[in-house]
């Protein structure tokens, strides 16, 4: 579990490195000087700089008053997070401009510059599931059809189980494996749905768990009072335990396939996380209520542990996944975030002058305290969720 544990929090720690370091790029590429990059926020633990070209080590928050000619690479103490200093100057700071000032550049390399994290968020994504697909992934195998896939380790898996329903009420798991069913070992998702159905009231499962047996004597119910009424009388009255089946097997191709296909699932994820946003900021308009699920950082680590304990394989994934999220979040029109930054440079491009940095510097400020007060509830969430769950079990 330490193990595990420690994955997540290396997992979240390289999300915002990756993203911070693509602002950094950007600020290399267009000659824009990054006064310090940080990993984490502050008090700084540690850092470096280069000095008369060579490299300086220090311990603290004080650079004791030496002037650096280049950039400050420090470590701080709060690992959750990461940042650039960008020197200002000029426009923003009344300071005369040394031509590497952020704001003495064109709109079009500020915007780049606040869209890098975004950019290397979604490389990251790809990197990694096209890492996914060439190493195997757990898939649904009647689903694949390609004939240069490689399966192996093929078993019945229950990937939903309905609220409310037996199989819920006795414990079952997304992710267990179904290995006998009424002593049946089952060799296919139509002959286990058989067996459920073919029994009069009760139904033997036997479900491998973290590489462990466990055995559930689970009463069977009519399919309408398990998930509804259905078009006919036959599949209303069809005896179930209320959990999706899937035949899984790991799934793996060679390298070239793997890169095409981790290109496609990395713009599929995307495109299908912002139109979970489209749907949220619909509801909450025309509903006024909101939808899904958010959680914090807390939360969020708790997630990417359990992914981390599965396997090596679901981590990876769900990291390139966190890493769309980041990205896709990021690109919302929100003060304080990169979004906000990017529409504000852009509507500068468009009135061929600046807008105002005090009512921009304002509005970033209100935003960002906003922010940090939404993360602080969804701790707090997080911390509750977190006890009542231990209370439960």
């Amino acid at each position: 579990m330490f193990i595990a544990i420690l994955a997540s929090i290396i997992s979240i720690g390289v999300l915002i490195l990756v993203h911070e370091y693509g602002h950094f790029v950007f600020c290399r590429i267009f000659g824009i000087k990054v006064d310090e990059f940080c990993i984490g926020f502050p008090p700084r633990i540690c850092g470096i700089y280069k000095k008369d070209g060579r490299w300086k080590f220090f311990f603290g928050k004080s650079l004791g008053g030496i002037q650096t000619e280049d950039t400050i690479y420090s470590l701080n103490w709060i690992p959750f997070g990461g940042l650039n200093k960008i020197e200002s100057g000029g426009e923003e700071t009344g300071v005369k401009s040394s031509g590497r000032d952020f704001f003495s550049k064109p709109w079009w390399q500020r915007a780049l510059v606040a869209s890098g994290g975004v950019i290397f968020n979604v490389v990251l994504a790809f990197v990694l599931l096209s890492i996914a697909f060439s190493i195997g992934s757990y898939q649904d195998i009647d689903a694949i059809h390609s004939s240069k896939a490689v399966i192996r380790d093929i078993n019945l898996r229950i990937i939903y189980i309905q609220p409310d329903s037996p199989a819920q009420k006795v414990g079952l798991k997304s992710g267990d494996i179904v290995s006998r069913i009424n002593e049946v070992i089952p060799d296919s998702v139509k002959e286990a749905q058989n067996l459920i159905g073919g029994s009069v009231n009760r139904v033997n499962l036997e479900i491998i768990r973290r590489k462990q047996k466990m055995n559930f004597e689970i009463e069977a119910q009519s399919s309408d009072k398990v998930f509804g009424d259905s078009k006919t009388e036959q599949e209303n009255k069809k005896s179930v335990i209320g959990v999706a089946l899937a035949r899984l097997g790991k799934v793996s191709f060679p390298w070239y396939l793997a890169i095409g296909k981790g290109f496609l699932k990395t713009f599929q994820i995307f495109g299908s996380l912002f139109y979970s946003l489209y749907l949220i900021v619909k509801n909450l308009i025309t509903e006024q209520r909101m939808i899904g699920e958010f959680i914090g950082v807390i939360g969020l680590t708790a997630i990417t542990t359990e992914a981390a304990r599965i396997g090596f394989d679901y981590l990876i994934q769900f990291v390139a996944l966190l890493s769309l999220a980041i990205a896709a979040t990021q690109l919302l029109p929100i003060p304080a975030i990169d979004g906000g930054k990017i529409l504000v440079y852009i509507l500068e491009g468009i009135r061929k002058r600046p807008i105002n940095r005090k009512l921009e510097g304002y509005v970033d400020y209100i935003g960002f305290w906003i922010l940090i007060g939404l993360m602080a509830i969804l701790t707090y969430r997080d911390i509750v969720r977190i006890i009542k769950g231990a209370i439960h079990q």
